[in-house]
């Protein structure tokens, strides 16, 4: 699952079998790109810093990664919503649902 990275380019999807010495599939990923220990397939968003500081650059921008697994907000039933967790539901709606 993790060896395969899908792509959209001029409508079709490209899929991309992926090889190397080491494989993560958690936070690190972004440590280890940045330590010039590879390319990352991380979400924009999480990297937003590292691409304005220069630490991490785009490559293939014109690909875009083919969409995912739909994203969960989870939090306890309740009467009201902290308003806390109510802005965080909004932004993260309003930067993953362009």
């Amino acid at each position: 699952m993790f060896d395969e990275w899908h792509f959209s380019h001029n409508n079709a999807i490209t899929q991309v079998r992926i090889r190397g010495r080491f494989r993560i599939n958690n936070g690190l990923a972004m440590a280890a790109a940045c330590a010039g220990a590879g390319i990352t397939g991380l979400d924009k968003l999480l990297v937003m810093k590292e691409l304005a500081t220069g630490e991490l650059v785009e490559v293939m921008p014109d690909h875009k990664p083919r969409a995912g697994p739909p994203i969960y907000a989870v939090y306890p039933a309740r009467d009201w919503l902290a308003l806390k967790t109510a802005t965080f539901i909004e932004f993260l709606q309003g930067r993953l649902l362009k």
